[in-house]
Protein backbone atom coordinates (compact mmCIF):
# COMPACT_ATOMS: atom_id res chain seq x y z
CA UNK A 1 0.00 0.00 0.00
CA UNK A 2 1.50 3.49 -0.74
CA UNK A 3 1.63 5.45 1.90
CA UNK A 4 0.37 8.86 1.07
CA UNK A 5 0.81 12.76 3.38
CA UNK A 6 -2.30 11.82 4.99
CA UNK A 7 -0.68 9.00 6.78
CA UNK A 8 1.90 11.32 8.75
CA UNK A 9 1.45 12.05 12.17
CA UNK A 10 0.98 15.65 13.41
CA UNK A 11 3.05 14.88 16.16
CA UNK A 12 5.72 12.13 16.73
CA UNK A 13 4.93 9.30 18.78
CA UNK A 14 8.03 7.94 20.29
CA UNK A 15 10.69 9.64 17.51
CA UNK A 16 8.47 8.63 14.81
CA UNK A 17 5.55 10.44 12.49
CA UNK A 18 4.29 7.48 10.23
CA UNK A 19 0.51 6.46 11.12
CA UNK A 20 2.43 2.69 11.00
CA UNK A 21 4.03 3.47 13.90
CA UNK A 22 7.04 1.06 14.43
CA UNK A 23 6.86 -2.19 16.81
CA UNK A 24 8.77 -0.80 18.87
CA UNK A 25 7.65 2.93 18.88
CA UNK A 26 3.89 1.42 20.33
CA UNK A 27 5.89 -0.50 22.77
CA UNK A 28 7.99 2.30 23.86
CA UNK A 29 5.14 4.61 24.01
CA UNK A 30 2.75 2.32 25.62
CA UNK A 31 3.96 2.78 29.28
CA UNK A 32 3.27 6.87 29.16
CA UNK A 33 -0.03 5.70 28.37
CA UNK A 34 -0.51 3.50 31.32
CA UNK A 35 -0.94 0.33 29.22
CA UNK A 36 0.79 -2.67 30.81
CA UNK A 37 1.55 -5.89 28.28
CA UNK A 38 0.69 -3.37 25.32
CA UNK A 39 1.34 -6.40 22.32
CA UNK A 40 -1.18 -8.63 24.33
CA UNK A 41 -3.29 -5.64 23.84
CA UNK A 42 -2.75 -4.76 20.67
CA UNK A 43 -2.90 -8.42 19.52
CA UNK A 44 -6.51 -8.83 21.68
CA UNK A 45 -8.13 -5.57 19.78
CA UNK A 46 -6.90 -6.83 16.08
CA UNK A 47 -8.63 -9.84 17.20
CA UNK A 48 -11.59 -8.18 18.33
CA UNK A 49 -11.56 -6.54 15.23
CA UNK A 50 -11.58 -10.09 13.48
CA UNK A 51 -14.06 -11.15 15.01
CA UNK A 52 -16.24 -8.62 14.66
CA UNK A 53 -15.77 -8.83 10.53
CA UNK A 54 -16.71 -12.13 10.48
CA UNK A 55 -19.83 -11.64 12.35
CA UNK A 56 -21.37 -8.98 10.86
CA UNK A 57 -20.76 -10.01 7.38
CA UNK A 58 -24.17 -8.83 6.17
CA UNK A 59 -22.59 -4.82 7.40
CA UNK A 60 -19.50 -5.97 5.32
CA UNK A 61 -20.89 -6.68 2.25
CA UNK A 62 -23.02 -3.17 1.98
CA UNK A 63 -19.66 -1.60 2.72
CA UNK A 64 -16.81 -3.38 1.02
CA UNK A 65 -14.90 -0.70 0.28
CA UNK A 66 -15.03 0.10 4.15
CA UNK A 67 -14.06 -3.18 5.12
CA UNK A 68 -11.03 -3.24 2.65
CA UNK A 69 -9.62 0.38 4.16
CA UNK A 70 -9.75 -1.23 7.68
CA UNK A 71 -8.49 -4.47 6.93
CA UNK A 72 -5.27 -2.44 4.94
CA UNK A 73 -5.09 -0.19 7.94
CA UNK A 74 -5.18 -2.92 10.23
CA UNK A 75 -2.50 -5.19 8.00
CA UNK A 76 0.76 -3.46 9.14
CA UNK A 77 -0.28 -4.23 12.83
CA UNK A 78 -1.12 -7.88 12.21
CA UNK A 79 1.89 -8.32 10.33
CA UNK A 80 3.87 -6.68 13.43
CA UNK A 81 1.69 -7.95 16.44
CA UNK A 82 -0.01 -11.19 14.61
Amino acid sequence: MARTPEDVLAFSLSGNKSLFASRQGLLDFAPLCDVSYPAEVIRKQLEALERTLARESALCDQAPKVVAAIKASAAPFIQTFG
